[in-house]
């Protein structure tokens, strides 16, 4: 499965105030998939949909790299 950044924030927007009310610390979008048996050529990715301050600004350091 694969998505485009528009679809996550509309996700988002429809299940934010769920997401800010559960007692979850971190909540993480993942997709992911294998495309052979041996586990090469991996396809996935992580999206924050809650997590702390402290690691916001972490992630926006480390993309800034």
């Amino acid at each position: 499965m694969t998505y485009e950044l528009n679809d996550l924030l509309r996700a988002f927007e429809k299940l934010d105030d769920y997401i800010a009310e559960t007692p979850f610390k971190e909540i993480w979008f993942y997709t992911g998939y294998y495309s052979n048996n041996d586990g090469s050529n991996a396809e996935y990715s992580f999206s924050p949909l809650k997590i702390s301050d402290e690691k916001l600004e972490l992630l926006k350091t480390i993309v800034n790299l």
